[in-house]
Formats: structure tokens, sequence, C-alpha cells
């Protein structure tokens, strides 16, 4: 589902084959994202989080470049780096939410997969570079794909049965039925940095 999510907030835009992007957010939307711009194409891609761990993680799956946001000033950061034609916002924080638009590149595009829980506030300057920059922004409802079964999960199927995205590094752990709620126990610990976890149905 992580990677449909992914697949269809690319899929909102269109980017020519070697294009710069930024993936805010390295959860597991966020590197599910990843997977799908490296199927489709994308040139170097950056995946910005202030989880080491997280970033880690996205290193090994295929992250060019990763930046701690937490560490890095991301204005300072793009001063000296070529900015990014394509931002995709998968972490759902206000501060990132603003700062996709502050790091795009001139009529370039953002795409807002994540949901926001907070209100955002675009300062006038920032605001001012959607219209000086004339920047494409859309949205990505998580998990929409029509009609059912859709493209994308199609799309996703080929890729791991040809081995194009390799989603295994991503399942940190296996349970059975049997385990019930402990998962789910786990997912909400805030010091788990686990991407995925399966039950599996024998």
């Amino acid at each position: 589902m992580n990677y449909i999510n992914g697949s269809h907030g690319i899929e909102r835009i269109q980017f020519n084959a070697g294009a710069e992007v930024v993936v805010f957010g390295a959860g597991t939307i966020g590197v599910m994202t990843l997977l799908a711009l490296k199927a489709r194409g994308a040139g170097n891609v950056t995946v910005v989080d202030i989880n080491y761990e997280k970033l880690k993680m996205a290193r090994e799956v295929g992250a060019d470049f990763t930046i701690n946001s937490k560490r890095d000033n991301l204005t300072d950061y793009f001063s000296n780096h070529s900015r990014p034609e394509v931002v995709i916002e998968t972490a759902g924080v206000s501060q990132t939410q603003v700062q996709s638009i502050e790091i795009v590149e001139k009529l370039g595009k953002v795409v807002y997969v994540g949901t926001a829980t907070r209100e955002v506030v675009f300062p006038p300057k920032v605001f001012e570079r959607i219209l000086r920059g004339e920047i494409e922004i859309t949205g990505s409802w998580m998990s929409y794909s029509a009609p059912f079964p859709g493209f994308e999960w199609k799309a996703a199927l080929q890729y791991i049965i040809d081995g194009v995205i390799d989603v295994k590094p991503l399942i940190n752990e296996v349970y059975r039925l049997e385990d019930k709620e402990t998962p789910f126990l786990k997912m909400r610990d805030p010091e788990n940095y686990s991407i995925k976890f399966l039950y599996e149905i024998c």
C-alpha cells in the first residue's frame, strides 16, 4: 500500500528522466516514494529527515544524497547545491511543507503527500516564490488508485516481479497472527525506527 502512495504521488506530475528530486520524510511512504522515483527514471534523489537510522535506510535502498535537517540548514545547503526540479513532501510536517516551496527550483513542481496536522503558514516571501517562480503545486491523496486496482497497483507488482525495486530490505520483522497486537505496539514506540512489519499467513 505504501508503495502505491509513493507511486501515485509522482504520477500527479510530469518530470523528465534525470530530474533532480528532493523527498521530505524517510518514513515508509518517503522511502517507497524514493523507490518509485528511481523506477521511473529520476536522477539524483535527495531524502531529508531528522532521523539518522531512517536516513541510513534511505541511502541503502538508493538515495543519492541524504540531509539531516536537524543538523544541516537547508537554505545554506541549497545555496551551494542545485535546487531540485521536483519536491515531494511525505512527512506531513508544517515546517517541511513550507520548506518545499523555499527550496524548489523556479518553474519547479511540489507534490504534497503528507497530511498536515498543524496550521501551515507561508510567510510573504515564501508565498511570493510561488508566483515569481511559477511553481506548480499539487496534492496526492494517499492510497488513491482508480478505477481499482488502478495502474499504480499493476505497475508496483510488475516492478517487484521484474526486480526493478526490492522491498525486502524494508521489512524489519515478520510476525504470525498469533502475535496479535505486538507489531502495532512496537510501531507506537517513539524509539522504534523500523520501516515495515509484516504478518505472515501460513
